[in-house]
């Protein structure tokens, strides 16, 4: 088994600690992250903090003290990459399998130099889908069943999903949480507003599980996959049954990438929201609009466009909060709403930052959608899920291709 030092640098910008065997941790590495976090510079303080956190959620890591090395004339021995790089050299000298994973050209040709076996650290792109599908033969779903203690050995996050699948059929899904393994069944959501939505492929099945056993749920995915039908049915379920008294919608209503604006709506904000986006999702999923202005009216639905949620406090208000389209949002405005939400409330998110980003402020890295799921996900509060299949219609799923 291959052993990892993983380069500051990897570890500022490695989301998946996981995906190494075995990663050698020295103190050096430690005390560099514990200076970067105070950086003057926010981007890099901030991804020093989750370095330091996902360091102790891993649980494939081995600290080591700062071993003695015998620095060459040209090697500065007070520069912090030639100690790590002095580092790596003595466990190599120790026989042990060892290699240094950097994206620092300099290290590459000082590691060359060295002699020292290196890895030029690559970005794995951020796929992570709340989800993970493994195909099982029969003789190992008869250990996977008849296993009391089920180990983790695919390195799932907390609320994490596995779809266990033979002969690329769906047998059995499973939810990874921090007392173990949990198996999920198939549940219906039930309520007077949308009947009953019965989930329409494994992975509706993880969301509507996500939903029922997580404060937090960010539900991602293709325009037609059934995001906001299943929050909406989900939240009328849940206010039927009296577990929570009102739906808060936050509404950053934002034109299609492109489209041309139509101006000023007159009209009080209700008026104004409900000729709007998310007004037209609302009555589309309802049946009509004098629904949604029911649920106004008693105060069971409040509309809030983001302009008007600071200061804003859910606590006490045991409600379900609902931030749509969040893919349009970027990292100090859903990070606002997020500090809105009180301890007896739910907060629900619906988005897809990967092609339905309407402007180029919330693109990338900059997207809040997409940095609430790097920060939360693993919590043992928050559960996410992308949903790729388009349930819409035939025409809709075809779109994709133009």
């Amino acid at each position: 088994m291959n052993k990892y030092v993983l380069d500051t640098n990897v570890l500022l910008n490695e989301d998946n600690l996981n995906r190494y065997e075995q990663i050698i941790l020295p103190y050096i590495i430690l005390e560099e992250l514990d200076k970067l976090k105070y950086s003057s510079n926010n981007e890099k303080a901030y991804k020093a903090r989750q370095a330091i956190n996902k360091i102790k959620n891993a649980h494939n890591i081995e600290f080591k003290i700062n071993y003695n090395f015998s620095f060459p004339p040209w090697l500065d021995n007070s520069v912090t990459d030639n100690r790590i790089l002095g580092f790596v050299k003595n466990i190599c000298e120790t026989n042990q399998d060892v290699v240094l994973v950097t994206s620092d050209l300099n290290m590459i040709e000082k590691a060359k130099a060295l002699g020292i076996p290196y890895q030029e650290w690559q970005e794995e792109r951020d796929v992570y889908t709340g989800w993970r599908v493994i195909e099982m033969n029969n003789d190992e779903l008869a250990e996977w069943y008849e296993s009391e203690n089920k180990s983790n050995k695919w390195g799932l996050y907390v609320n994490e999903y596995l779809i266990i699948k033979n002969q690329n059929e769906v047998v059995d899904i499973w939810c990874w949480t921090i007392n173990g393994f949990r198996h999920v069944p198939s549940k219906k959501l039930d309520s007077k507003a949308f009947g009953k939505i019965k989930p329409l492929d494994e992975y509706q099945v993880c969301a509507i599980d996500s939903m029922l056993h997580n404060q937090m749920v960010m539900i991602k995915g293709k325009p037609g996959s059934g995001k906001s039908l299943l929050c909406l049915s989900y939240a009328m379920s849940m206010l039927e049954k009296d577990k929570y008294d009102k739906l808060i919608i936050f509404v950053n209503n934002l034109p299609a990438k492109n489209a041309v604006k139509i101006g000023f709506l007159p009209g009080t904000k209700d008026e104004k929201l409900l000729d709007s986006q998310i007004g037209h999702m609302l009555t589309c999923k309802f049946g009509n609009k004098i629904a949604v202005e029911q649920l106004i009216n008693q105060e069971k639905l409040l509309l809030l466009p983001f302009s008007d949620i600071r200061g804003f406090d859910t606590s006490g208000k045991k409600a379900i909060v609902y931030i749509t389209e969040a893919q349009n949002l970027d990292i100090p405005l859903i990070k606002l709403a997020i500090q809105r939400i009180g301890e007896d409330c739910q907060l629900l998110i619906d988005g897809d930052y990967n092609a339905q980003v309407d402007s180029e402020a919330f693109e990338d890295e900059r997207n809040g959608m997409r940095r609430v799921s790097k920060v939360y996900r693993g919590q043992d509060f928050y559960g996410e899920i992308e949903l790729p299949t388009i349930h819409r219609s035939r025409m809709a799923s075809f779109a994709e291709n133009l």
